[in-house]
């Protein structure tokens, strides 16, 4: 009995799919320490501007 390989590969893809979700999960929703910009997470020490300038998030009052 020969099967199709789609068939085979279906349930590998699922099983990766579904260990993928967590980990997203995981890393969009990470905490930042103090200091960082709490979207990418760039040390933002010393910076004067108000802005993270890796990505142009807006820096929390106490961080700018």
């Amino acid at each position: 009995m020969h099967l199709p390989a789609w068939l085979l590969l279906a349930p590998l893809w699922l099983a990766f799919l579904v260990a993928l979700v967590p980990i997203i999960w995981l890393l969009r929703n990470r905490n930042h320490p103090p200091g960082r910009c709490p979207a990418c997470g760039y040390d933002l020490r010393g910076n004067l501007s108000g802005r993270c300038p890796e990505c142009g998030t807006p820096a929390p009052p106490d961080q700018s």
